[in-house]
């Protein structure tokens, strides 16, 4: 319901409630009627962004926490040193094992790591 909830509502919103809405401002513009009618359209304005703001953001990957270079664990910096004599490729090893873990924080577990 969370992915698809906004596309469902929208038409159910829009078409249900919507010319009622609309009606009963033109035929009795009562302060009730509008104040329904313009909760009606925020609601329709929310699920809009909503809907057009999933669309947008397809098959993006979601943003990784970052991870602490505490939390990586020795024997990997080790085995990304061992592996890979280039800093880089250690570097990029480190990171593609441990997601989280930014460029600066790599680069100095791996030099810490080669000083040893």
């Amino acid at each position: 319901m969370e992915t698809w909830g906004p596309f469902v509502l929208l038409p159910w919103f829009a078409l249900g409630g919507g010319p009622a809405f609309v009606r009963d401002v033109v035929d009795d513009p009562t302060p009730w009627h509008w104040f329904v009618f313009l909760v009606w359209v925020f609601v329709i304005t929310t699920l809009v962004w909503t809907c057009a703001s999933r669309i947008r953001h397809r098959g993006r990957k979601p943003r990784q926490q970052a991870l602490a270079p505490g939390d990586v664990p020795a024997a990997d910096v080790a085995a990304a040193v061992a592996a890979h004599p280039d800093r880089i490729a250690a570097i990029r090893a480190l990171r593609e094992q441990h997601r989280g873990l930014g460029l600066a924080d790599a680069a100095a577990l791996i030099d810490g790591a080669a000083r040893q």
